[in-house]
């Protein structure tokens, strides 16, 4: 994490909640954003939650598109769980693959909205276009 920082002059000192990240490696992205982008992957927490509902903090994609996130403080997600909760008895999941360095399962039927000023959130990745665009596809089946 140190290395991101080498040939920048103010002082570097990794903030209390990413210190669980340091042995993830970006991919050629900035490590801090303003807001969400279209196709990333973040963490996000999912709490407070209500029955069936994806709970504690968790993976997401944001799926809105960056527009509403540079004049609202919302973006819309879908969350990603563990498991593989794929294939004709799931038809809105995306199961990820190899590609990321995130595994699991997008559930795109539990499309949330959250307020990301309000809720801390860290950028992970970008999502492969192919696979974002079959979560795409998936999500304006449902809206």
């Amino acid at each position: 994490m140190e290395e991101l920082f080498k040939d920048w002059h103010g002082k570097y000192q990794m903030p209390d909640d990413l210190k669980d990240w340091q042995d993830i490696k970006p991919v050629g992205r900035e490590l801090w954003i303003d807001y969400p982008e279209t196709g990333s992957i973040i963490y996000i927490d999912f709490d407070p939650s209500v029955d069936a509902e994806i709970q504690k903090r968790r993976p997401a994609v944001v799926i809105s598109n960056n527009i509403l996130a540079q004049t609202s403080p919302f973006a819309w997600v879908v969350p990603i769980s563990h498991g593989s909760f794929n294939g004709e008895d799931y038809p809105l999941h995306v199961q990820l693959d190899n590609r990321t360095n995130i595994d699991g399962t997008v559930y795109v039927e539990q499309i949330k909205s959250f307020d990301f000023n309000h809720r801390k959130w860290q950028f992970v990745e970008m999502l492969p276009m192919d696979v974002f665009d079959e979560i795409r596809k998936k999500a304006q089946l449902v809206i």
